[in-house]
């Protein structure tokens, strides 16, 4: 595996295991709209930016769109629901090998930036991470290359040869692609076997 000087990890099924901790706060703001979005919805949906999926559920009346985010920011924000996000096991252990190599970490994701510091702070991670992107109004999702080239102004002093991108999504990998830098896909339970891309099935295998 290639050693690189900055690892960009996107958070959600690459850092931590939210679904538990989104399963309501999405099924809750799309029955407030009176759209049925059942559990096996959330699978989906967590693949993507919350832009995207209310883009394919049509949800466009701004008095329904203000309901639902209203709705979805309450319950996702709501203790309980932070407490139900779990930290893969071999995270902490790798960033302090990757602080102890020198190499530089940040967070690229859609979640918005308060969230991903909140939960890293509950797991004692945030200060592994030299910065972080989050799904800002006004920057087009992943898969375009926006979210990527945001994290490109925190490192300006590397070539794209020195940086990947690793997440969990073929997204993420798209991502990676459109932005002109390696991406890495972690498949944590074999989902994509026909998928050619650079692999890996833990965090531990890429130093």
């Amino acid at each position: 595996m290639k050693n690189y000087k900055v690892y960009l990890l996107d958070f959600d099924g690459t850092l931590v295991d939210s679904f538990e901790s989104i399963v309501e706060p999405y099924t809750e703001a799309f029955k407030k709209i009176g759209i049925d979005f059942k559990r096996e919805d959330v699978e989906d949906a967590i693949h993507h930016a919350l832009s995207q999926t209310l883009e394919k559920y049509h949800v466009q009346d701004p008095q329904k769109l203000r309901q639902f985010l209203e709705t979805f920011s309450y319950y996702f924000e709501a203790e309980e629901n932070i407490r139900k996000v779990k930290i893969f096991a071999e995270v902490p252990s790798f960033l302090e090998r990757g602080r102890q190599k020198g190499v530089l970490f940040g967070v690229v994701s859609g979640n918005s930036v308060d969230h991903i510091k909140r939960v890293l702070a509950l797991f004692q991670i945030d200060q592994y991470f030299s910065f972080y992107v989050g799904g800002e109004k006004n920057r087009r999702p992943k898969p375009y290359p926006d979210p990527l080239y945001a994290a490109f102004e925190y490192v300006k002093g590397f070539s794209k040869s020195d940086i990947v991108y690793v997440g969990d999504s073929l997204q993420d990998i798209e991502c990676a692609k459109n932005a002109g830098i390696d991406g890495i896909l972690l498949e944590r339970r074999g989902e994509y076997p026909d998928v050619a891309a650079t692999k890996i099935h833990t965090l531990n295998d890429l130093f």
